[in-house]
């Protein structure tokens, strides 16, 4: 079987399916105001944002043209064996092609990142982040993602030898409980990089303890996150 012709394929199928997606939205940012909605966006706020939407999506079918176009060049080119022969431990091997891969993906979504945040998001007068705050979040963001992509690579690899023909069904499972293990986790990684202070007492936060006690949350607390630090378009969460 030919892996590597099977990997190019799999590669090319999800960035066809990304790339409709996303001529879809496009497409569809040309629909009138529904009828239901008149009355809520004003004909002026409404074009506005229908220009912001479609701007998106162009950005986005350039961003998934190429982010799937690189993968296989590189796949195509025996890049990631050639790094990967550098090394003869087998480990290293490994984390030379963990490293090139999220290497070169970080650096495409960041110059689509910095067109959208900079760029776009600047023209329609939502972005707040600097240069400084947007070079820091992707350097962040790309250490993370290595870490993570190198600890799953490597339980996968070591599924591999300990249990043969049997990793694809453990590995999915291994998959599943990472998951649900980030999401309990993700106040903690929320922190990286943001401040959260604790929710003014007052209306806001008696509604807010009464609906979710009303549904059987037990709430420790409620804190609001600076996320307008970088956006307009949210205040906080």
């Amino acid at each position: 079987m030919n892996y590597k012709l099977t990997v190019i394929v799999l590669v090319l199928i999800i960035g066809i399916y990304q790339t409709v997606l996303n001529l879809v939205r496009y497409l569809s940012a040309n629909n009138p105001t529904p009828d239901n909605l008149s009355d809520v966006y004003d004909a002026e706020t409404y074009s506005r944002w229908k220009q912001y939407s479609a701007e998106n999506s162009r950005l986005e079918i350039r961003s998934g043209a190429v982010s799937c176009i690189f993968p296989i060049i590189l796949l195509a080119t025996n890049v990631y064996s050639f790094f990967a022969s550098l090394f003869s431990d087998a480990f290293l091997q490994l984390f030379a092609v963990i490293l090139v891969e999220v290497t070169v993906s970080s650096l495409v979504s960041s110059v689509f990142s910095y067109i959208s945040t900079m760029k776009i998001e600047e023209k329609y007068g939502f972005n707040r982040s600097t240069v400084k705050t947007f070079v820091t979040d992707k350097i962040r963001g790309f250490i993370i993602e290595l870490i993570i992509s190198l600890a799953l690579t490597t339980m996968l690899w070591g599924l591999y030898y300990a249990m043969g023909d049997w990793i694809i069904l453990l590995f999915a499972i291994l998959i599943f409980l990472v998951t649900i293990v980030i999401s309990f986790l993700y106040p903690i990684f929320s922190r990286i990089g943001n401040s959260f202070e604790p929710l003014a007492d007052g209306e806001l936060k008696d509604r807010l303890m009464e609906l979710l006690t009303k549904h059987g949350y037990q709430v420790k607390a409620i804190e609001v996150m600076d996320a307008s630090r970088r956006t307009t378009k949210l205040n906080a969460y």
